[in-house]
């Protein structure tokens, strides 16, 4: 999935309940090689440069 951020497009990931940042056009792509995937209820995953942000919420919460 392709995502719009200020700098350009984020690609984002999402496999068997599980998501990450997997390309940016930021500059130092922290997004990318250190939050890594993300699973669980409230992990967040955030590219700043570009302005995006992933979070897993548990659809039973509502």
């Amino acid at each position: 999935v392709k995502v719009k951020g200020a700098l350009g497009y984020s690609k984002v990931e999402v496999e068997d309940g599980m998501a990450r940042i997997a390309s940016s056009p930021c500059p130092d792509q922290i997004c990318v090689h250190v939050f890594g995937w993300i699973s669980r209820d409230g992990e967040i995953s955030v590219c700043l440069p570009n302005g995006v942000m992933l979070q897993i919420e548990d659809p039973a919460d509502g």
